[in-house]
């Protein structure tokens, strides 16, 4: 698997030796955008999420959020559309000023349950530091739990679901920048 970063005519995107691919926004302040895609170098069909990892701790599935790939094919994040990358909220478009985010291609052989990675940024502007956003299932604590369900003697027919058997990962790094 590999995630690949296009230019659109929309700002400019510069491949770096270290390995960051560098966004930035065009001299009228527009914020870049690029096309991205995951590629399925394999011989078999993967189930593929496309996570945005965000500099504030962030991460969300919103770009490509679960589909099956088929070997040697590729999924396009937004369906094709444009990512806009721009600063998050509260950073001021001024010279000088970036984010970063990691793309992280996830794969499996069979489906993967993505609410966990559906966690808003952090919020510093709390004394406690917490999330944005409401909390998550589980028993008050915010924890989202990742349990099997109870034992209640309902049953589905068909037998239990499938494992997620063998996974991978892969990621680029994306810098954006304010010139």
């Amino acid at each position: 698997m590999r995630v690949t970063v296009r230019e659109t005519p929309v700002g400019r995107v510069r491949y770096t030796a270290e390995g960051p691919i560098v966004c930035s926004y065009t001299p009228e302040g527009a914020p870049p955008q690029v096309r991205v895609s995951i590629h399925n170098d394999t011989g078999h069909e993967l189930w593929c999420v496309l996570l945005d990892l965000t500099d504030s701790y962030g991460s969300s599935p919103h770009l490509f959020d679960g589909d099956f790939v088929g070997p040697g094919r590729a999924g396009l994040a937004r369906a094709g559309e444009p990512v806009w990358l721009t600063l998050p909220p509260g950073r001021s478009v001024v010279s000088g000023a970036f984010t970063r985010d990691w793309l992280k291609v996830v794969v499996a052989e069979n489906e993967l349950n993505l609410a966990p990675f559906r966690l808003p940024r952090w919020s510093y502007d709390s004394a406690s530091a917490s999330r944005d956003g409401t909390p998550g299932t589980g028993s008050g604590s915010g924890l989202l739990r990742l349990t099997a369900p109870p034992a209640d003697g309902a049953r589905d027919a068909g037998g239990p679901a499938p494992e997620p058997g063998r996974w991978g990962t892969a990621q680029v790094l994306l810098h954006t920048e304010v010139p």
